[in-house]
């Protein structure tokens, strides 16, 4: 009298294994471009903030030159001090999260590398006696920039 309905619309425990392991192997391709691609952008940003602070000291020693006709780097101080060699305070460090400046003067080798709870207190390193200046971290080279 009754007769059943078969319904097989529902997938195979085969077909969702396979789907799973198509999903893990393009997650193994993925995941690691993404942590490269992260590590490229905050290089870039690191390259782009050194280049606009040092644009801004190398304009604070020609205003210096034409003004008074001498020529000295910027102390930290004036690094520092809004609106004297920048408009507002340094960007962040894009790997450690901090916009404050060590002064890296006299303070250690070039060869030897600050304390660890130097690294974790600055965000950027500057040497005022020659101007230069960089990220004060320790990840894939960016203190080379």
């Amino acid at each position: 009298m009754f007769k059943s309905v078969t319904n097989n619309s529902a997938f195979t425990i085969i077909e969702l294994v396979m789907v799973i392991v198509i999903i893990a192997i393009l997650g193994i391709f993925a995941v690691p471009r993404i942590f490269i691609s992260l590590d490229k952008s905050k290089n870039t940003a690191i390259e782009a903030i050194l280049a606009s602070t040092r644009s801004s000291i190398s304009t604070y020693i020609t205003k210096q030159v034409a003004t008074s006709n001498t020529s000295s780097y910027p102390s930290l101080i004036q690094l520092q001090t809004p609106g004297i060699v920048l408009e507002s305070t340094i960007l962040t460090n894009p790997y450690n999260k901090l916009n404050t400046i060590r002064n890296a003067d006299e303070e250690y080798e070039e060869s030897t590398p600050p304390p660890i709870s130097m690294e974790d207190t600055y965000g950027w390193a500057y040497d005022q006696t020659n101007g230069k200046l960089w990220a004060n971290t320790n990840n894939n080279g960016e203190n080379t920039l």
